[in-house]
């Protein structure tokens, strides 16, 4: 892997530079719950994980006992949940953060994630990647969400990269479908103990990007 030449390198957030989606998760459920919504774990997660945000706020802004609430009102309210979950958990992925300064030393880097672009920002402070990377996007960057390749396809665009030179970090089957969709090498995450995902039409497989050797 480490021969292989590439012109930038794409990073997914959630469940790929931190250990945030699970907690995505559970917060989503326990608001649903909350709300006198009963899904549970397994259902929570399809609603979820891989998906952009925009997708899943707009699917439960859609359930009956929303109507009338805004999509930013039910995301605010949410993101609430995340932030209790997450207030004294550091869920960086030190692996994944070495490798991105490693891979920002030789070329652009940006991170291409389905969450709210404000969120996106704030994790690449907290995560101290700030200074490393050259480009962020978040949902309100694609009007289409993952499977689709738009938003890899736009990082290229603005990075001015040819997307066959683009490397992409991902942990969920969308994100790999997306990446191979905009004709660009994937790195599928599957970690112990995460939701199992599709991820074979990944170019390489491993189970933390510790294991992936660059340069």
């Amino acid at each position: 892997m480490a021969e292989m030449k590439y012109a930038a390198a794409l990073f997914d957030l959630d469940g790929t530079l931190q250990d945030s989606e699970i907690h995505w998760i559970r917060a989503t459920q326990a608001f649903l719950n909350d709300s006198g919504i009963p899904y549970d774990l397994d259902t929570t997660t399809r609603l979820v994980y891989g998906r952009s945000s925009t997708e899943i706020y707009n699917e439960i802004a859609a359930m009956p006992p929303f109507a009338g609430r805004t999509v930013d009102d039910l995301a605010d309210c949410i993101r609430d949940f995340y932030k209790r979950m997450t207030k004294v958990t550091d869920i960086g992925y030190p692996t994944s953060i070495a490798l991105l300064r490693r891979m920002a030393a030789d070329m652009p880097v940006a991170i291409v994630s389905g969450s709210p672009k404000l969120d996106v920002g704030e994790a690449a402070v907290r995560l101290g990647v700030a200074d490393a990377v050259s480009l962020v996007l978040g949902a309100e960057d694609a009007t289409r969400g993952k499977p689709d390749p738009e938003c890899f396809l736009k990082a290229a665009s603005l990075l001015g990269v040819d997307p066959a030179r683009c490397i992409v970090f991902e942990d969920s089957a969308a994100g790999v479908m997306a990446a191979k969709r905009g004709g660009m090498t994937c790195v599928a995450i599957s970690r112990p103990g995460r939701p199992s995902q599709d991820v074979s039409m990944a170019d390489f497989q491993v189970s933390d990007l510790g294991e992936f050797a660059y340069p």
